[in-house]
């Protein structure tokens, strides 16, 4: 429904031709969700019987592998993508069709938090709570709204602010304050300090990241062999910096690790 407001909200305020350049961002993002969603399709019915059990202890260790998952993923495809979008547009469509970087940006935050929503909303599920049947709505109120008010100002991008800030309130503030409360039945603090530690984890790398890929490798692709070489790099230089940092100040991570390390043992 957001996506679907934002384009009806171009073409009534910027242009048609603008719809056609936000859609070819969109395709890419929707896309890219769309897989990684896919891969995790599973997770909902185990984290129903995780519930069920009523381990507490349990249920916080698995809801900080996931989130932390979630983190390292959404993180690694937000660096590849920051460095890789613009070259990958030039060669697909034309330099024409680059908007500017402020959109990139938005589209990028937008699709994260669309990642590390998941396992708030799953174990919100998990636990049956609905009776915040009210957030969508406040949601695309909020969007439309802002959307509204910051396009006269900024633009396509303003646009994107509007759903940032939607996404803001209901899914990164409201939600997980509902699930501490009601669910976990703890302060909605606990949840903060693992959150931005997470969050802290992500920006080191990827200012670490930003600086190798400036002044150290070659960021513009002339072609798609390139362009898949450049690829490549990026995502072994996101994965070998990230990795690391997110392993040594989260133990959420630390112990996702030794998860998929003893799944693979087994095998």
């Amino acid at each position: 429904m957001t996506n679907g407001t934002d384009q009806i909200l171009i073409f009534a305020f910027i242009s048609v031709e603008s719809v056609a350049f936000f859609g070819n961002y969109q395709l890419i993002f929707s896309r890219l969700i769309q897989l990684i969603n896919t891969s995790f399709a599973g997770t909902g019915a185990g984290i129903g019987n995780l519930v069920a059990e009523n381990n507490s202890v349990q249920i916080k260790k698995v809801f900080w592998e996931m989130m932390t998952l979630r983190f390292y993923i959404a993180g690694i495809l937000l660096i590849i993508l920051q460095f890789l979008v613009e070259p990958f547009i030039s060669l697909w469509l034309g330099d024409k069709y680059i908007l500017e970087q402020s959109v990139l940006l938005l589209f990028l935050l937008n699709m994260f938090i669309m990642q590390i929503r998941v396992p708030v909303d799953h174990f919100k599920d998990a636990y049956g709570l609905f009776q915040d049947t009210w957030a969508p709505i406040v949601q695309s109120v909020l969007n439309l709204g802002a959307s509204i008010i910051l396009l006269q100002y900024f633009g396509l991008a303003g646009i994107l602010m509007g759903t940032l800030i939607a996404f803001t309130v209901i899914i990164l503030l409201w939600r997980p304050y509902f699930l501490y409360k009601m669910g976990f039945k703890e302060s909605v603090w606990i949840y903060w300090t693992g959150f931005l530690k997470l969050t802290a984890s992500l920006a080191l790398a990827f200012y670490i990241c930003q600086y190798i890929f400036d002044f150290i490798l070659k960021t513009e692709g002339q072609n798609f062999y390139d362009l898949v070489i450049l690829g490549i790099k990026i995502t072994l230089v996101s994965v070998v910096i990230y990795t690391p940092i997110i392993y040594l100040f989260n133990e959420g991570f630390r112990n996702v690790s030794k998860r998929i390390f003893n799944l693979i043992r087994k095998k």
